[in-house]
């Protein structure tokens, strides 16, 4: 088991373990992966020996694999791969490609399967104690800043409203120049969480690293392990998106990251329960008037 996750989720595809642990492997680790990944019943026809050679790597690193995804030794993983290819569906095969042809339902299945193996791996992969300091740190903090551009901006805009309502100080920013500005006047006290999948943009690293220069604690949401976003964030929580059957900006990679910080929401609210659940109640009253029913009831008392 990874330090600071949750145990490998062994209802998950043996492909889908591996890319949702790679971001957390040694280099010599990756190499064995990305074989894997490229020839998914490569064990099947080699002995641990060769499966090493192939990758460059020894037996023992491929032990040290196996074991981290959960298994006892070579010969575990191996029956694991044996099964894979046993109850491999035809058509619901995640890396499969949308095609002018296809019908309907087998798209809605595509789409289904792709969203739930990214929730799956993101929550198999969750850094639970990585999740509890950001939460602590959150919950007691004078101002979080949500940074995030194109899609990105999006969950940050969503996570502003949710934080907001149980009265954490929440701003996010799309546009750099006042994402910028905001990140320059952080303090030690405060939070700032870049959000991006690639690890890679731009702007929202230049916020962070802005943020991080006046001592906030930064926190990097992204794909994967040793990215640019990482490189100047203090804690780093993985949205997964294991198969890129997609365009790139596919709606799975939105739902994998809200589901990282809905995670932290709901540790926030646990820091102070009945406080959080009690600014939910007054913002919804302040609100309840704008409802439609709610109207409707009011202009019937005034005609009366």
């Amino acid at each position: 088991m990874i330090a600071g996750s949750t145990e490998i989720d062994t209802t998950l595809r043996v492909s889908q373990q591996v890319e949702s642990a790679l971001p957390q492997m040694s280099e010599a680790m990756r190499k064995i992966g990305r074989v894997l990944l490229g020839d998914p019943t490569a064990p099947l026809r080699m002995s641990i020996t060769e499966l090493a050679h192939r990758a460059g790597a020894s037996p023992a690193t491929v032990t040290r694999f196996c074991r981290l995804l959960g298994y006892d030794g070579y010969v575990q993983f191996r029956v694991a791969v044996a099964t894979d290819v046993g109850r491999a569906p035809t058509r619901v095969e995640i890396g499969t490609a949308f095609h002018p042809t296809d019908d309907a339902r087998d798209v809605l299945r595509t789409l289904l399967s792709g969203h739930v193996s990214s929730l799956q791996s993101t929550a198999s992969g969750v850094d639970l104690e990585a999740s509890t300091r950001i939460a602590h740190a959150v919950a007691h903090c004078g101002q979080v800043d949500l940074y995030g551009t194109g899609g990105s901006a999006v969950v940050a805009q969503e996570m502003e409203h949710r934080f907001f309502r149980i009265g954490v100080n929440t701003h996010a920013w799309a546009d750099v120049h006042t994402g910028l500005a905001s990140a320059s006047m952080l303090t030690s006290s405060d939070v700032a969480i870049g959000i991006s999948n690639s690890g890679e943009t731009v702007e929202t690293i230049e916020m962070l690293s802005r943020a991080r220069e006046g001592g906030a604690l930064t926190v990097a949401i992204t794909s994967r392990r040793n990215t640019p976003l990482e490189a100047v964030a203090d804690e780093c929580l993985l949205a997964a998106v294991p198969n890129q059957y997609l365009h790139p900006a596919d709606l799975s990679t939105k739902h994998a990251q809200l589901l990282v910080l809905d995670f932290i929401y709901i540790l926030v609210m646990q820091e102070d329960y009945a406080g959080a659940v009690a600014k939910l109640d007054v913002s919804a009253a302040a609100v309840a008037t704008h409802r439609a029913g709610a109207v409707s009831t009011t202009n019937q008392e005034a005609i009366a």
